[in-house]
C-alpha cells in the first residue's frame, strides 16, 4: 500500500505548527520535544516522494497541501531567524557570540 500523501504533509504542517510554537515561546525544552513528530513527519513525506505515484484525484488537494506547507516552513523560518537575532543581541550585550551556525555546527568566531 502507498503512502497517503495528504496524510504526510497534514503530520509534516501540525509537526512545523509544533516548531514554530516552541520558537515563540522561547522554550529550549518544547523545541526539542518536537524533534520526534518533526522526523517522524519528514520521513512519510520522504515515502511519498520515494513512491513518485498520486492519484489524479488527490493532486488538487496535494497542491493545496503542499503550498499551505511552504507558507508554514517560511513562517518557521522567519520566527527562528528572529529568535536567533534576539538570541545574538542578547549575547552581544553580554559580549559574547554565537558560536554555532544556522545548520547547529560549532563554528569558531
Amino acid at each position: 500500500m502507498s503512502p497517503n500523501p495528504i496524510l504526510a504533509l497534514a503530520s509534516l504542517d501540525r509537526a512545523l505548527d509544533s516548531v514554530m510554537d516552541a520558537l515563540t515561546s522561547g522554550s529550549a525544552e518544547s523545541l526539542v520535544a518536537t524533534e520526534a513528530d518533526l522526523a517522524a513527519a519528514i520521513v512519510a513525506v520522504s515515502d511519498v516522494a520515494r513512491s513518485a505515484s498520486v492519484s489524479p484525484a488527490d493532486r488538487p488537494r496535494l497542491l493545496a497541501g503542499l503550498a499551505h506547507t511552504r507558507a508554514t516552513l517560511n513562517r518557521c523560518r522567519m520566527v527562528g531567524t528572529a529568535v536567533s537575532n534576539v538570541v545574538d543581541t542578547l549575547l552581544s550585550v553580554r559580549g559574547m557570540s554565537n558560536t554555532y551556525d544556522r545548520a547547529g555546527k560549532h563554528a569558531r568566531k
